[in-house]
Parts: C-alpha cells; structure tokens; sequence
C-alpha cells in the first residue's frame, strides 16, 4: 500500500495531525532565527531499530551485524506466501490511511490506560511472526523503501529521535546508531550535521520497558562526542 502522507503540505491546523511535533517546533524555531521559509521531510517510522534505516553493508563485520543474523534465522524457513496473507489480514498494517489506522487512532492519538492498551490489543489480530520482506524492523527496509526515495533532495542535517527498540541490542547501539550516520553521509556525499535526542526514561508503554535505557543513552553520549558533526539534546 501506499500511505497518503507522501507529499508537502502546507503548515495548516489541518495538515499538522499528520506531521511530527519534534519536527514542526524545530522548523518554526529555525525559520525564526534564520527568517527564510523552511522544508521539513517527514522521513520517519516510529518503534523502529536504527538498524532499519541502514544499507546493510554496513552492519557487515562489526557487532551490529546481529541484527542481519536474526533476521536470517528468523526467516529462514518462512513461507512467504502464508505470511504475505496473514500482513494483509492485520489492520494494523494498514499504511495508507495512518490518521485512519486503528492502532494510531485509540494508542497514539486518543491514549488509553496500560489495562485499555491491554485489552485493545488482545483484541487485534495478531502475526504469528512479524518478520518477513515486508516487516518495517527488519534491516535496511525503511533504508530502501523510504530514505531512499528521499534522497534526491538537498537537505542542510538531519534531526534524529530514535533509540527505544534498540534495547534489545543496547550494547550493539554505539556501532549501530554511528555506522548510520557514516551511512546517509555517503549517501548524500556530504558531511550532514546530526542533531539528536537522548532517550528519556520512563516505566512500560505496550511491550516497551526501559531497563536497557541507560546502555542505549551511554552510547548515544559516545556518539556525540567521538562522530564529529553531531550534537545531543
């Protein structure tokens, strides 16, 4: 499917529900300081590891590589056809529509309590395994499918706010998150600055917890001070 965000939109209250707040304050602030018009890309996928937005070359030989070795095994005898049926079942998967994605509608945009979550998605129809080709997490699918369709366009940085479902590889994060960056720079052929958040802690949201957080936030501090061009907030 193809998801109806995929062109500009004007800074209007009714085109703002479909775009990042992050990204929105940070446009405004710049286009105050510096008085010209500002472009903002939406390139973003919430809940996804770094590892997604990478060529997978260069995750080859260096720790991270874990990441393609699960994926492979978990893959490895899949059956493409009861998997490619069983994605399109799931509503949830749905990305043409997001304001109109169940998931986005009662998690993201209404809120509800940890029992409502619970019961809400009891109530979705669950993936036997999510891995597959058309996995958003699996590595260097969104790099293929979304940053790359982006990169004809000049862009001045990147601003980046990423890191929570990489606490299944915390250690892992440092090589990940920098080899990224090395990543889009080759891609863009330009030294783009990196500006971005440490995580924050909190307790549990749906199946994420934080318990591996402080691994994740150490290695995001090493980036911001050994990947030259980068500033954490």
């Amino acid at each position: 499917n193809y998801c109806n965000d995929g062109f500009w939109r004007c800074c209007t209250k009714a085109d703002l529900p479909y775009f990042s707040a992050v990204g929105y304050y940070f446009a405004l602030d710049v286009q105050k300081a510096l008085d010209v018009p500002v472009g903002i890309i939406g390139c973003n996928w919430g809940g996804t590891p770094a590892c997604a937005w990478m060529d997978n070359r260069y995750l080859e030989g260096t720790d991270g590589a874990v990441w393609l070795r699960e994926f492979e095994e978990a893959t490895q005898n899949l059956d493409v056809e009861a998997y490619k049926s069983a994605f399109r079942a799931n509503p949830g998967n749905d990305r043409t529509h997001q304001l109109e994605n169940p998931f986005n509608i009662k998690i993201v945009k209404e809120g509800l309590t940890p029992q409502e979550q619970a019961q809400f998605l009891a109530a979705m129809p669950q993936m036997p395994d999510p891995n597959g080709p058309w996995y958003e997490r699996r590595p260097g699918g969104l790099y293929e499918t979304m940053l790359k369709k982006v990169h004809p366009y000049a862009v001045k940085g990147v601003i980046w706010y990423q890191g929570e479902t990489d606490e299944k590889h915390p250690e892992e994060y440092k090589t990940v998150f920098s080899r990224m960056i090395r990543c889009w720079r080759d891609l863009w052929q330009e030294e783009l600055p990196f500006l971005f958040v440490q995580l924050a802690p909190f307790g549990q949201w749906l199946a994420c917890g934080s318990e591996n957080y402080p691994t994740v936030r150490e290695s995001q501090q090493w980036v911001s001070k050994e990947v030259p061009n980068t500033w954490m907030a």
